[in-house]
């Protein structure tokens, strides 16, 4: 679907009518979901039925029914259904009005439609194979007359017999920022989760990736967990014993030269170097250059520089993982400069030019906040957090500081003329309104059946 036709999210339940149309075989049903829903898709359901993922449950609400997608739609949809003469429409309004009477409903369907009560959450549900032609012709009716998503849905839930979903979840207000307290991997659908919350690097993407995106068993809560409580002890071993247990030698701040050393102890070999720290600090270099080395190759590898159909979005996410992988590659580099001039250092100077010892404990502190440092200074979203907006505006005109990216909310009036929605004639297909571009990937298009001279 394209944004005319999406209207915000309050058409979404037209995208599956547009799948359907597609003529697809060998499909045996239709998920829908909503794009800041997670989907848990190892969970199993009965896929001959319908499936929501709450079930008809706000029956008393008159939210959106006072709006034009509320009762002034519905009531142009009612419209639409007693005066149709075509037989899919007729036939959907009858068993439209069959399947409340089976539900247990009273009402006529005329009353349904215009009760002005009634909606229901529809971010995520399955249609199957055997329900679709009536869910397809409703829902065309509905989107034709601008009739909101979940009123829509509510309905059409109303008419048919539906399964629901006791390990589907809703988060709302603040709750939202504690989903990872509240989401499973046993839950069948979670919502919402905000996508946008990721798109920078940053505590939000690491708790996205390590709770949700865990396709390795090492990232599981409970394996997470078992590394801290296994590394903490581990390093404070290492510690004790370079500082307090090993003959030789103790790490110390050295007052003559402002700088650090090991405080030596006659002929004794420097153990706590040579079995502890020297060890330590390469393999931790080692293994993170070979990390990001195989980082740099695989965006490189998967991700084209070239921009092709849909290639310049591609380029853009692109050189934002490049960028992202630099910002931690700095803060390699600021440990590994630190410790190899420690050990470099003196080689060099011996006895002469002391003064300049006084690198290794400024390298050091840098190290302890390069995090802070490097983030600060590449991360936007850092930034936007950070920065008040004034001096942030100033920092972008010396370009010390990314702009953020605009945000775009057109409407159908500020569009440029070659997005504009155009009409297309055809005898086989129902209407659809469709941006003028030169390029429709699936895209089924039909209107009304008329005869072309």
């Amino acid at each position: 679907m394209n944004p005319v036709e999406m209207r915000k999210g309050y058409s979404a339940y037209h995208c599956l009518t547009l799948a359907k149309e597609m003529g697809l075989t060998n499909v045996q049903g239709y998920f829908l979901m909503a794009d800041d829903a997670i989907f848990n898709i190892w969970q199993k359901i009965d896929h001959s039925t319908v499936h929501h993922s709450t079930g008809v449950n706000l029956e008393q609400s008159d939210l959106f029914w006072d709006l034009d997608v509320g009762i002034f739609a519905a009531r142009n949809v009612v419209k639409m259904f007693e005066s149709s003469k075509d037989p899919k429409i007729q036939n959907a309004w009858k068993q439209f009005q069959n399947g409340l009477e089976i539900n247990g409903n009273k009402k006529l369907a005329k009353q349904e439609m215009t009760s002005y009560r009634g909606r229901t959450y529809s971010d995520f549900f399955y249609i199957p194979s055997s329900e679709s032609d009536y869910y397809a012709t409703l829902m065309r009716v509905f989107f034709e007359n601008g009739l909101y998503l979940e009123i829509a849905v509510d309905k059409f839930m109303k008419s048919v017999k539906a399964q629901e979903s006791p390990k589907t979840v809703y988060i709302w207000n603040d709750d939202r920022e504690k989903w990872d307290e509240k989401y499973s991997k046993t839950m069948i659908g979670f919502h919402a989760v905000k996508l946008s919350q990721f798109q920078h690097p940053g505590k939000n993407r690491t708790r996205y990736i390590v709770i949700c995106l865990n396709m390795q068993k090492v990232f599981t809560f409970f394996t997470t967990t078992l590394l801290f409580v296994f590394l903490i002890p581990f390093c404070f071993l290492l510690m004790s014993y370079s500082q307090y247990l090993s003959p030789c030698c103790s790490f110390m701040y050295d007052q003559e030269y402002l700088s650090y050393s090991y405080f030596t102890n006659g002929t004794i070999p420097n153990y706590s170097n040579t079995f502890v720290d020297l060890p330590l600090n390469t393999s931790s270099s080692v293994i993170s250059i070979i990390c990001y080395v195989l980082i740099f190759w695989k965006i490189h590898h998967y991700s084209p520089a070239t921009v092709s159909v849909g290639g310049g979005r591609q380029k853009v996410r692109r050189n934002r993982d490049i960028r992202c992988a630099i910002q931690f590659s700095l803060l390699l580099a600021f440990y590994t400069f630190a410790w190899v001039l420690f050990r470099v250092l003196p080689i060099i100077l011996a006895t002469k030019d002391v003064e300049w010892f006084i690198l290794v404990p400024t390298l050091y502190t840098l190290n302890c906040t390069s995090n802070a440092i490097i983030y600060i200074c590449f991360n936007g979203e850092v930034q936007e957090n950070l920065i008040p907006y004034k001096l942030h505006k100033i920092l972008e005109l010396f370009h010390l500081v990314r702009s953020p990216t605009p945000k775009v909310n057109q409407s159908l009036a500020t569009l440029p003329e070659n997005s504009r929605t155009t009409t297309v004639q055809s005898s086989n297909t129902p209407a659809r309104f469709i941006p003028a571009r030169s390029h429709q990937p699936f895209r089924t298009i039909r209107l009304n059946n008329q005869n072309s001279n």
